[in-house]
């Protein structure tokens, strides 16, 4: 028995088979009907015991009269039905009191919000008959999942923030953080040259996340920074996503917060095209403490309001250790489930590759860290050392992927920090690549125990008791 039956045009098929698509993990949809010898005996059939009719409205569906005659026929039967418009035609008289999502400018983007917004509308009609799948991409196949973005900061790094995105623009890195902070004239770095190299490495191809600076104000005491210069300031600069300028007032209750919240994006979104990503902040109590507990409740209703492609949760609100952060991640990523579509999660400040895989098992799927510019990393256990401590695993560079790694380690007159640096980065290609490859075949236990120690593996997972779903 079919759940849901896709009405359409024969000329609107390519739309219908991608609709189909992005339905049929849960629910049973029936749509290549015009394949089908007696295809108006069928269509009679199919629509009588279908749950819901999804009628795909465009100019070419006006022409049809079968189109037109499978929606009156499914009225007749009482069949619920929701519309999709695909263009800027008018839906004929006849059927203008049937609600519709507005398709009109969708290119099969799994996170389109009016496609998370239909999802919803069947759910309220027909039960999914399984959680929404983990995605394996957000904004088409522009931002792979699970994904890293490298963060660059001007507070306590290893590298001014222009020499920074230079390494990662040589590197080629895909993905990187900017705070929209450190777009302001300062004496004490050269922004110029920053936001010259930022251009440089958008057309080069790079992914950019724009943060909104609160990181760096709360370091650096600076009191002065606010909205308005955010908003002066990412004008300067190229990127793809960004985060909401997230200062709220974490002492007032769940349904305030999440609407301040998506004040927030609204204010941000009106000065950009790209999508604004909501940051969600626990609320906090009289003393000041974090409510950890608040936390899944906040996100399934900013979730509800706004189907973003990436919601974020700073790492350090989500518990004090991990064996916690991990149990809350699974928490927010259970509540999510409850909702018809997959809503990806970003972690704030999570770059410690041992921390990562454990978290894309609980439910997230998306990070940034400052640890490639802070750390050494030693990639045959995937343990983070002090920045100065590579000369004990620059015997690494041996099996670097990288040319530019290898470069870096044989040729005279590199510097040391750059040395580090690149090492760094050809760990975290390398780890975030088969991460993926991973989380894409289910196999996250694999990963974890082929690469991770086992000493800290089996110890956590034994604390856990078997949450992890793995």
């Amino acid at each position: 028995m079919a759940d849901i039956f896709l009405a359409y045009s024969s000329k609107n098929e390519k739309i219908a088979k991608k609709l189909h698509d992005c339905l049929e993990h849960q629910w049973n949809v029936v749509y290549d009907y015009y394949s089908v010898a007696d295809f108006t005996e069928f269509i009679e059939n199919e629509i009588k015991i279908s749950k819901c009719l999804i009628a795909i409205f465009s100019e070419q569906s006006k022409e049809s009269q079968i189109f037109r005659n499978e929606l009156l026929f499914a009225q007749d039967c009482g069949i619920p039905i929701i519309g999709v418009k695909t263009d800027e035609s008018e839906i004929s008289l006849i059927f203008r009191s049937i609600s519709y999502c507005e398709f009109i400018d969708w290119d099969g983007d799994l996170t389109y919000s009016e496609l998370n917004k239909l999802r919803a509308r069947i759910s309220k009609v027909v039960t999914p008959k399984s959680t929404p799948q983990r995605l394996k991409h957000v904004i088409n196949d522009k931002i792979p999942l699970p994904i890293l973005f490298q963060s660059i900061s001007s507070f306590e790094t290893q590298l001014p923030t222009y020499e920074a995105i230079e390494a990662l623009d040589i590197f080629k890195f895909p993905s990187i953080l900017v705070s929209a902070y450190d777009l302001e004239k300062r004496e004490e770095y050269n922004q110029k040259e920053f936001i010259e190299n930022i251009i440089t490495y958008k057309e080069s191809g790079g992914v950019i996340l724009l943060d909104s600076g609160s990181y760096e104000k709360h370091r650096n005491n600076n009191k002065s920074w606010c909205r308005e210069k955010f908003h002066n300031l990412i004008k300067s600069i190229p990127f793809d996503l960004m985060f909401c300028f997230d200062e709220y007032d974490l002492k007032q209750n769940t349904p305030d917060l999440v609407a301040e919240i998506i004040e927030s994006v609204a204010k941000d979104q009106q000065q950009t095209s790209v999508p604004v990503l909501p940051i969600i902040h626990a609320r906090t109590n009289k003393d000041g403490e974090y409510i950890f507990d608040s936390l899944p409740e906040l996100v399934l209703e900013v979730t509800k309001r706004l189907s973003p492609p990436l919601i974020a949760i700073p790492e350090r609100e989500l518990g004090d250790g991990l064996q916690e952060r991990i149990k809350n991640i699974v928490k927010i990523r259970t509540i999510l489930n409850s909702l018809a579509y997959y809503q990806p999660i970003h972690i704030l400040g999570t770059g410690d590759p041992i921390v990562i895989p454990f978290f894309v098992a609980a439910g997230a799927d998306s990070f940034d860290g400052l640890e490639w510019c802070r750390k050494v990393v030693d990639r045959d256990q995937h343990r983070l050392h002090h920045f100065h401590h590579f000369d004990l695993f620059s015997y690494q560079a041996e099996y670097a992927d990288s040319a530019v790694t290898r470069d870096a380690i044989n040729q005279e007159g590199v510097k040391f920090i750059a040395k580090v640096i690149f090492h760094n980065l050809d760990f975290y290609t390398d780890f975030m690549s088969k991460l993926r490859k991973s989380a894409t075949n289910g196999s996250i236990r694999g990963f974890i125990t082929e690469n991770l120690p086992k000493p800290i593996w089996s110890e956590l997972m034994n604390k856990l008791n078997g949450i992890l779903k793995i």
